[in-house]
Formats: structure tokens, sequence, C-alpha cells
């Protein structure tokens, strides 16, 4: 059993996500304890992010996915979520893929509660983590920033690219400006972008 880290960061340039409101649901739309709209059952959120290793240091590739509302959850989530812009405390089905350039891309399903932390199945992968079986826990740490701890089985040993020490997921957690520019020395080669 292997574990290593990374970031997701939404940087805000790749038009991600997007919401769709697909609900025909005309109850439930508004958060009682506000009056402010919420989303509701069969609301579908595609999203594609950047992904960065457990140091900040080094581009991976992307995250892409669909999340499936379930359910809206009012008043749930720590003081410090409640306060920050875009926040809906939410219940979703995942499907979702990690891409890591030239070590090929591990994909999982599963729960996303963005009010705390959830754990998702790995389905399987391909390339390095073509046998990978294992969980995944998402981190919540903003609406547009998650901290993943990845905890397989049946791959090799991991790349010191996967190893690197951890950032501390916080609020302030970015990515190197070498790593956001895409310097070719802060990036996974052939990572997707």
């Amino acid at each position: 059993m292997q574990t290593f880290s990374v970031y997701e960061l939404n940087e805000f340039d790749r038009d991600s996500p997007a919401f769709l409101e697909f609900s025909s649901q005309t109850v439930n739309r508004v958060n009682p304890l506000t009056g402010a709209h919420v989303h509701a059952l069969g609301d579908q959120v595609p999203f594609t992010n950047k992904l960065y290793d457990g140091s900040l240091k080094l581009r991976l590739g992307i995250t892409a996915g669909i999340c499936l509302l379930m359910k809206n959850y009012p008043g749930m989530g720590t003081p410090e979520m409640k306060r920050q812009q875009f926040f809906t405390p939410d219940r979703y089905e995942t499907l979702m893929t990690w891409y890591f350039g030239d070590f090929g891309h591990i994909s999982g399903q599963g729960p996303f509660i963005n009010y705390q932390d959830t754990l998702m199945t790995i389905t399987g992968g391909v390339g390095f983590f073509r046998e990978a079986r294992g969980v995944v826990r998402l981190h919540n740490i903003s609406p547009f920033k998650f901290f993943y701890t990845f905890t397989l089985t049946g791959i090799p040993q991991l790349p010191k690219h996967l190893t690197a020490e951890v950032v501390p997921p916080s609020e302030d957690a970015a990515a190197v400006p070498e790593a956001v520019a895409c310097d070719p020395r802060f990036t996974l080669r052939n990572f997707s972008n």
C-alpha cells in the first residue's frame, strides 16, 4: 500500500466549473436559513482543473469529471466554509479522472460532500496506474481548491515526483509561479493541459 497527495486548483482560466441546472424541481430551491437559491437533485457540474503535486512545485496535469447533485444541506459546513463566496453545502455523486502526464491517469467515483472529507473508490487507471486499486480522500479546502490523498495498491514504487514533502492544506496554499506558468522544469513530461 502506497500513499501520496496532490492539489487540484481552479485558477479561473478554464471556464470551470459549469453549473447546469437540469432539475425540474420547483421546491427546495431556496435555503430556508438564508433565502438564497440552492442547487437541486439532477443538477450537474462538469469540471476540469489543474493538478499539482503535494509540494505545489510541480504541475502534474488536470482533473476532469462530472458531479450529479444528490442533495443540498442548508446550514452544514464549518464557519470558515460558510464565509466563503460560492459555498453551498451539497452532496454529489462524482465520476472523475486525475491525469499525470507520461505516468497515465487514475479514475475514481463516489460521493463528494463539499462540507466534509469524503472517500471515493479508485476504479482503475492507465500507464503506471494500470493495476491501481484503493481509495482517495477528498479534502475540500474551498469551493475552488481541493486536496486529495491517494492510498493505492497494485502499482510499482511511487516515483519521486509524487512523494515530495507536502504543503499542509490551507486556503493560502498556492502553486509556485513557475509551475503555474508551465515552465518545463516545473511540469511532468507530456502533462495534460
